[in-house]
């Protein structure tokens, strides 16, 4: 399968393989380059339709393979790729795959997929055809714990009240001081990239509780240089 496809020629219009064709035959004899030359197309083209009933000829002609899916399906896949990567569970190449494996097989679609998943041509056809929307990015490994936490209601609180305590207490900048911390697992592991939608920051995907012994690192510092 051709992944990146460039058009050596302009497509026929079925009119056009229609006029052909009666040509051909009003031809004494029919002659098949002469054909091809008056009407500017292949002699592929022309073979291959001369096979068909004329009215049988669809308007719009195409020498590459049916597409799997249809517009409105490639776009509903699109929509699931993005209602799981909100959901903090962005998909992987393989998993694209296999859904798209799935979703032939069920709605009985002809298709080339083997070993229960789509190829990689056809997964990287769909990341280029849906460019302006998806993205690979490497996942943010995320807890279950900081998902819930993190929203917009406990956002607010949080500021409300550091608004509030700063302003009675009249605290400096320099007797505030933020923390930020990291951790390293001693579990080695390599984040797959997954699939999201482009513009987006980071990727957080939730991972399960047993990862290991965790070793966290922190720093303090306030807004006047001062580290602890």
């Amino acid at each position: 399968m051709v992944r990146y496809y460039l058009r050596k020629s302009e497509p026929v219009n079925g009119e056009t393989i229609r006029a052909a064709i009666r040509y051909y035959w009003s031809g004494d004899p029919p002659n098949q380059r002469e054909t091809c030359r008056n009407f500017g197309m292949t002699r592929s083209v022309l073979q291959k339709y001369l096979k068909w009933q004329v009215n049988d000829i669809p308007n719009e002609c195409t020498q590459r393979d049916k597409p799997v899916f249809n517009t409105d399906t490639e776009e509903e896949i699109l929509r699931h790729v993005l209602a799981l990567a909100n959901c903090f569970y962005a998909m992987t190449r393989q998993s694209l795959g296999e859904l798209a494996f799935h979703l032939a097989e069920r709605n009985n679609l002809i298709h080339p997929f083997k070993s229960g998943t789509a190829g990689n041509g056809w997964v990287t056809g769909f990341l280029l055809r849906h460019e302006d929307q998806l993205s690979m990015r490497t996942g943010t490994p995320t807890s279950l714990v900081r998902i819930t936490a993190f929203n917009r209601t406990q956002v607010n609180k949080f500021f409300e009240l550091l608004n509030e305590t700063v302003t009675a207490k009249e605290y400096r900048g320099d007797t505030i001081y933020n923390m930020d911390e990291t951790g390293v697992t001693i579990v080695p592991s390599k984040n797959r990239r997954r699939i999201d939608k482009r513009g987006a920051k980071s990727v957080p995907v939730m991972v399960p509780v047993e990862r290991g012994r965790l070793v966290t690192i922190m720093c303090c510092f306030n807004a006047m240089g001062n580290f602890i």
